[in-house]
């Protein structure tokens, strides 16, 4: 299967010069793009979950660590901890049961006092984010949104606008990021901007709407 982006990249990783880490959520094409990660540069780490190092061919990194879930790495005042997510794993179809139940994870990024909370892709559990949320004091949670047509939590490994909603209070963060919403589309009939639309309206129903944080493609916005 080919799929098309639908929106250019917010960033060209040719451009960047100094990259102390790249996080790997998964083995999916959307998420583990070889012509980007040989475009960027290789003196940093580069991490991923355990169960996918048969798909990474030798980039060149400086260094290369593999974490299960609740594991921790720490260099340079940065502590990366992999958090369990509910997804699913395999690259090509084929390939899901060679893996079980490895290969996809989330992270938690601790640096000089801000705690960042990244999903993922991941269907909801709460118990699995309740958890995150008593290890960690999170500012910031990047949460995907998947299209939904109706007022349930997503499906089992992809979470709605609503479950994205859930999972940012399961985690207790301060602030919420939404993802993955906007860059492809699988079909001429997908409308790229409903999952954020139907986030917006959640969010204005619960009156959370100042604590949602969005932003276009390659945009920035600096919270402390």
């Amino acid at each position: 299967m080919v799929v098309k982006r639908f929106v250019k990249a917010g960033l060209d990783p040719s451009l960047l010069t100094k990259v102390d880490f790249t996080l790997i959520s998964h083995v999916h094409f959307d998420h583990l793009s070889y012509a980007s990660l040989d475009a960027l540069p290789k003196h940093g780490s580069l991490v991923y979950p355990n169960g996918i190092a048969r798909y990474l061919p030798d980039f060149g990194f400086y260094k290369i660590e593999e974490l299960k879930p609740w594991d921790v790495i720490e260099r340079d005042s940065v502590r990366i901890t992999a958090v369990p997510a509910q997804h699913f794993t395999g690259r090509y179809g084929f390939d899901r049961d060679w893996m079980g139940d490895t290969g996809y994870t989330g992270y938690i990024i601790e640096y000089r006092g801000i705690v960042v909370f990244f999903a993922g892709d991941t269907g909801y559990d709460p118990e699995l984010f309740k958890e995150i949320g008593r290890r960690f004091k999170i500012d910031l949670a990047i949460i995907p949104i998947a299209p939904s047509s109706g007022n349930g939590v997503g499906s089992r490994v992809h979470v709605s606008p609503l479950g994205a909603l859930a999972i940012f209070k399961d985690v207790g963060a301060m602030y919420m990021m939404p993802m993955h919403f906007c860059t492809m589309l699988f079909g001429s009939t997908t409308n790229p901007e409903s999952p954020l639309e139907q986030l917006r309206s959640a969010a204005a129903h619960q009156g959370i709407s100042d604590r949602i944080i969005e932003l276009e493609v390659g945009g920035q916005r600096v919270l402390y």
